[in-house]
């Protein structure tokens, strides 16, 4: 259950990639002119405008596909938890999380270098926020978690093969 160190990773897992929904991935600064300045902050619910002037259209660009990963990859992990006793079945999942985490990864990349593009008018600075973090935090957790579950099947297997 909840005490083995591997539901500890998988749990912690499933958190950052859940923590993502809340947290925004990029951040740009925007200097229209040397009073007016804006942000824009990339997160999973759009392109989000902070501190425009009235005449700035507020952009808000659904990345369904982001989000869906998102919330299935912290949900596959917390499922993971609960199947503590069929190890196999676990180390697969893992495997697939493993995957679609990276995956995740891979779209936000791309989302991100999309946007930039379009949105970096004259002068701005670029600064990655802490959401781009947990999606490489969620995939550590998972790796540690197929090692310890990893390493339980083998110690049973052991176990079994004494008896």
């Amino acid at each position: 259950m909840i005490q083995r160190i591997q539901s500890v990773y998988l749990f912690l897992s499933g958190i950052a990639c859940l923590l993502l929904l809340y947290f925004p991935f990029y951040k740009i600064s925007v200097l229209t002119d040397t009073t007016n300045m804006f942000d824009i902050q990339i997160n999973l619910w759009g392109i989000n405008m902070i501190g425009a002037e009235s005449n700035v259209a507020v952009v808000v660009v659904l990345t369904i596909i982001i989000s869906i990963l998102t919330i299935v990859t912290g949900m596959l992990s917390l499922f993971t938890i609960a199947n503590y006793s069929r190890r196999e079945l676990q180390m697969k999942l893992c495997k697939i999380n493993f995957l679609l985490i990276t995956g995740l990864l891979a779209c936000m990349v791309w989302y991100l270098d999309d946007a930039t593009k379009i949105l970096c008018m004259e002068q701005c600075e670029k600064d990655v926020a802490l959401g781009m973090f947990l999606p490489a935090l969620a995939i550590i957790f998972t790796f540690l978690a197929n090692k310890g579950i990893k390493k339980d099947h083998d110690m049973i297997k052991a176990a079994d093969r004494i008896r």
